[in-house]
C-alpha cells in the first residue's frame, strides 16, 4: 500500500514540525493504530482469522511465544490471540516489548509471504512499516528480519544499511549474524554486550577475507588488519594518502570494546552510554563495508 503524502504532513514539513532527531521514547497511539494496520496485514485481518486455520496458527504462535517469553497468561486480552496481539500493541507500555511483537509478525511474514492474502506484497508492507518509524521519528528500521535501531539516519543509510546488504553474501553469514547481535542488544540498551559484538562482527569480516584469499585467518583484529594492510588488500598508494586509515580501523572499534566491554569492570562499575555504543557501532558498520568492498574490488 502507498503512504499518502497528505496536505497535514506537506504543511508539518513547511513549518519544520517532522521530526528530524530520532526518539526512542514512548510509540505514539497513531503510531500503535498503524502497527495494527500492518499486522493484520501481513498475518491476516480479523474475517481471515476467524475462516483460516493458517491465519490462526500464524497469530497463536506469535501470541503464545510471547506469552511464554514474558511469563503471562495473556498479553494485554484474555480472548483470542488476534484480540490479544492487536490490543497488546495499542496498550502495552514498554516499548521493547511492542517492537517485539512487530518483530515476530514481520519475521513470520517473510517465512509464510507465499500465503500472503489479497495480493498483498509483503515487500511493500515493511516499506511502509519504515516509512511509519520515519514519519514518527522513531529511530527503528526492520531490515533483514529484525529491527534495528538507527541512531543516526544519514549513518544508517551509508553505513550501516549498506553493510547488512554486503553481509547478506552467503559467505559472511558469520559475521551478519554478529552485527545483527551487536545492534539487537543496542536496541536493549546492553551496550558492554554491544561493543562486544561489534568487534566480533569486525574481526568475523577480516578472518572471511583472509580465509577467502589463503592469508592468516588467525588472531584479533589487529593482527587481523596487519594481515590485510601487509597483503596489500588496500592499494599502497591509498594506504599512504589515508595515512590515517589503519589508525581508525586498529583503535576504534576494539579500543572502544576492550575499554568498556572486553574486560572486568573492577571494583567501580563501568557504563557505557549508549551514544558512545552508537557511535563504535555505526564505526564497525562503516569499516566491514570499507573492508568487504576493498575485497570485492581486489582480483
Amino acid at each position: 500500500m502507498t503512504v499518502m503524502d497528505l496536505y497535514s504532513k506537506r504543511r508539518r514539513r513547511a513549518l519544520g514540525e517532522m521530526p528530524d532527531i530520532v526518539s526512542y521514547g514512548p510509540l505514539p497511539p497513531a503510531f500503535r493504530v498503524q502497527l495494527s494496520y500492518l499486522i493484520a496485514d501481513a498475518v491476516g485481518q480479523l474475517a481471515e482469522f476467524r475462516s483460516s486455520r493458517s491465519v490462526v496458527e500464524a497469530y497463536n504462535g506469535i501470541v503464545h511465544t510471547l506469552r511464554r517469553e514474558y511469563g503471562v497468561t495473556a498479553l494485554a486480552s484474555q480472548l483470542d490471540t488476534y484480540s490479544d496481539l492487536h490490543a497488546f500493541l495499542k496498550n502495552e507500555a514498554i516499548t521493547d516489548k511492542v517492537l517485539d511483537a512487530v518483530e515476530m509478525a514481520f519475521s513470520l511474514a517473510e517465512r509464510l509471504s507465499v500465503r500472503l492474502p489479497r495480493g498483498l506484497h509483503l515487500a511493500e508492507l515493511i516499506s511502509e512499516l519504515n516509512v511509519r518509524f520515519n514519519e514518527h521519528g522513531l529511530g527503528y528500521q526492520f531490515e533483514n528480519g529484525e529491527i534495528i535501531r538507527t541512531d543516526s539516519r544519514l549513518l544508517h543509510e551509508k553505513a550501516v544499511r549498506p553493510a547488512l546488504l554486503v553481509l547478506s553474501d552467503p559467505e559472511f553469514a558469520g559475521p551478519e549474524q554478529e552485527l545483527f547481535e551487536a545492534f539487537e542488544h543496542h536496541r536493549h540498551g546492553r551496550e558492554k554486550d554491544a561493543l562486544t559484538w561489534a568487534l566480533k562482527a569486525l574481526e568475523s569480516t577480516l578472518k572471511v577475507i583472509c580465509g577467502k584469499r589463503g592469508w592468516p585467518d588467525t588472531g584479533q583484529a589487529k593482527d587481523l588488519l596487519d594481515t590485510v594492510f601487509k597483503n596489500a588488500l588496500i592499494e599502497p598508494i591509498w594506504q599512504s594518502e589515508f595515512g590515517g586509515l589503519r589508525s581508525v580501523l586498529e583503535s576504534g572499534v576494539p579500543t572502544g570494546r576492550n575499554k568498556l566491554g572486553g574486560h572486568g569492570q573492577g571494583a567501580v562499575p563501568t557504563t557505557v552510554p549508549a551514544y558512545l555504543a552508537a557511535f563504535v557501532l555505526h564505526q564497525a558498520a562503516a569499516a566491514i563495508l570499507f573492508l568487504v568492498e576493498a575485497h570485492k574490488a581486489k582480483p
